[in-house]
């Protein structure tokens, strides 16, 4: 059952791209407009993305080359949509989680410490202890730059510790702390650091941005158990999404 629930999951940052398959081009404007990817996809004559099940497949896809594990069960939004002939504006989602010590997609992230060879820096994005969560809907093309409304919630059956988390954007949650971290690093060091996060600033980059959330959690060691679950505001209103489970076992 567990197998073919996996198999049913499947993670969106698949929206803006599955848009971008099936848009045609529309003729340019005047110099001076901005474009409207809005009016560009209501414009297209062409089939609309329906397929829901290969909406989310795609997206698990790409949550699994970030080193992200799906959770039980997708989630969905209804009358939400900005993809225009979807069945009851349904956008479907994923969400997933990462326990550390771990930098998707790279890996482990430690440098030599020449001062120390027994501690080495530790530039990891998600520390042992730690879960990346990830949150993917497919059928938002522009969000509203509000990064708020999702949420993890979880609960440590170990330790019975738990909490309530926001989540906020990819390069909020993963990026931005590990920069911190080579700010602090010997000079020498700082450029090698760069080029070893250079696989993770091009996964984030390929990944649409629209309605996708991470939070990075410390949870503890132990057995998790993890809701996410909330909203996502987009230009043309708010999409709620139920709760999606996932089990989590921290180092």
């Amino acid at each position: 059952m567990l197998a073919s629930f996996r198999r049913f999951i499947t993670v969106g940052a698949v929206g803006a791209a599955a848009i971008a398959l099936v848009a045609t081009p529309v003729a340019q404007a005047e110099p001076e407009a901005k474009p409207d990817p809005l009016a560009a996809i209501e414009s297209t004559e062409a089939a609309l993305p329906t397929d829901i099940l290969g909406l989310i497949e795609t997206a698990n896809e790409q949550l699994s080359e970030l080193g992200i594990d799906p959770f039980l069960w997708p989630t969905a939004a209804l009358n939400c949509s900005q993809v225009p002939g979807t069945p009851l504006g349904l956008v479907p989602a994923v969400a997933g989680a990462a326990p550390g010590p771990t930098t998707p997609p790279i890996g482990d992230l430690s440098l030599p410490n020449p001062l120390d060879p027994d501690n080495p820096f530790d530039l990891n994005a998600v520390k042992r202890g730690e879960v990346l969560y990830g949150f993917v809907p497919a059928g938002i093309v522009n969000d509203s730059g509000d990064k708020s409304g999702m949420n993890v919630a979880w609960f440590n059956v170990d330790t019975f510790k738990g909490g309530f988390v926001p989540m906020g954007s990819l390069t909020s949650a993963v990026l931005n702390p590990i920069k911190s971290q080579i700010a602090e690093l010997p000079v020498l060091l700082r450029p090698v650091a760069n080029a070893l996060i250079a696989p993770l600033e091009i996964a984030l980059e390929a990944l649409p941005q629209a309605g996708t959330r991470a939070a990075i959690v410390k949870t503890g060691s132990g057995t998790v158990l993890s809701l996410v679950l909330g909203s996502v505001t987009h230009s043309s209103g708010t999409c709620y999404f139920l709760p999606t489970l996932g089990i989590q076992d921290v180092g």
